[in-house]
């Protein structure tokens, strides 16, 4: 059975003491029979340096997202961005910028999720999952 086991809150923690503690954690968590399988976190540049101590890499070239479980080297453990929170990052963004391209590939306007918000107000779908009254949400 696999179960969330930490949640560490490091506001602030630089990437050499998060690294510890994470792999702390992992260890203590090994010597009470539980195996950790993955650690989930932001997108935070602490947060991506950390990974990179972990011997992780984020080079879109050489993506390594498994690092060795400090215990057993024969085990690895999976380094997860958390998908909603990559997904507000990517609309905060969006709205900052309002317009964000991709060469060769084509680009993306926050007048596209306004329009579509305003359609959906329109047509009188008025609960939606995606925030834009204001603008940018957390």
């Amino acid at each position: 059975m696999c179960m969330p086991l930490a949640c560490c809150l490091t506001d602030g923690a630089d990437a050499n003491l998060q690294q510890s503690l994470i792999t702390t954690v992992i260890t203590k968590l090994c010597e009470s029979s539980c195996l950790s399988i993955s650690v989930t976190m932001d997108g935070l540049a602490a947060n991506q340096k950390t990974l990179q101590l972990l011997d992780c890499s984020l080079d879109p070239d050489h993506m390594i997202s498994m690092f060795p479980h400090p215990v057993d080297s024969n085990i690895k453990v999976a380094a997860i961005f958390d998908p909603c929170h990559m997904l507000k990052l990517a609309r905060n963004c969006l709205y900052e910028y309002k317009v964000l391209s991709v060469p060769g590939t084509g680009s993306v306007k926050w007048e596209h999720i306004s329009n579509l918000h305003q359609k959906q107000l329109n047509e009188g779908l008025r609960r939606t999952q995606l925030s834009v009254t204001q603008g940018r949400r957390s």
